[in-house]
């Protein structure tokens, strides 16, 4: 995700490619050690979400609003069925969600 979406022109990228956790990464939140949460509202997003999205099985929240993403939305997205919260306004997003 760092990669697919510039993350070395984010706001705040503490943790993104480095060894740590990535439970201690900027706007990540983990329940018994996996991502519930991603939160990187406003953080200078860009580019095209990454099909690897669909990769959090315990995902809950998402919140990519006020970046600058642009094309479709991952099918992958789809398989995230604990998701309660996706925001993702504010984007150039196209077409529909899966």
């Amino acid at each position: 995700m760092y990669y697919s979406l510039s993350g070395d022109k984010w706001i705040n990228n503490d943790g993104y490619g480095s060894d740590k956790d990535e439970c201690n990464w900027f706007g990540i939140k983990c329940s018994s050690t996996q991502v519930s949460n991603i939160r990187l509202k406003q953080n200078g997003l860009q580019d095209t979400l990454p099909k690897e999205i669909g990769s959090f099985p315990r995902l809950e929240i998402m919140d990519f609003s006020g970046n600058r993403i642009s094309g479709s939305i991952p099918t992958e997205i789809g398989t995230l069925t604990k998701v309660q919260k996706l925001d993702a306004r504010a984007n150039q997003f196209s077409g529909t969600i899966p």
